[in-house]
């Protein structure tokens, strides 16, 4: 991902942080990103695009650290699991992924339910999988 298309999806974040998912409008990213809607459609078709790669990169960020909490370590370590849900926990509240997703769950967005859905699911497959390292079949 280009630096540009990173600076987008970092002010929008901001915004929808600050303002609500909702009542931000696109010209309102277009002014705080100091983008063109040129600029913008290139990289996004929607607001709900733009949402979901918002979602897609702090998951993909919050995956490597997680991940990088594993190398040279026991997989069945306790310890780990716990410092894993700690590091998603407060990666959740900066990012206030709980503000955003219950504005999705509010709206009339099957789109958005959706993928929130199928991100609510991966983690559920992800503590699986952590338990099953720890605890065994």
């Amino acid at each position: 991902m280009n630096e540009r298309k990173r600076h987008v999806i970092k002010k929008a974040h901001q915004l929808f942080i600050d303002k609500g998912f909702q009542a931000t409008s696109i010209q309102d990213i277009l002014d705080y990103a100091q983008i063109s809607k040129g600029t913008f459609y290139n990289y996004f078709s929607s607001k709900n695009e733009l949402l979901i790669s918002i979602f897609k990169t702090i998951s993909e960020e919050i995956e490597k650290e997680l991940n990088e909490l594993l190398i040279g370590q026991d997989p069945r370590d306790l310890e780990i699991f716990i410092k894993q849900i700690e590091l998603q926990t407060e990666k959740n509240h900066v990012n206030k992924i709980s503000a955003l997703f219950g504005e999705v769950f509010v709206s009339d967005d099957e789109e958005l339910k959706q993928y929130i859905s199928k991100i609510h699911l991966r983690m559920l497959r992800w503590i699986f999988r952590r338990f099953v390292d720890i605890f065994g079949e």
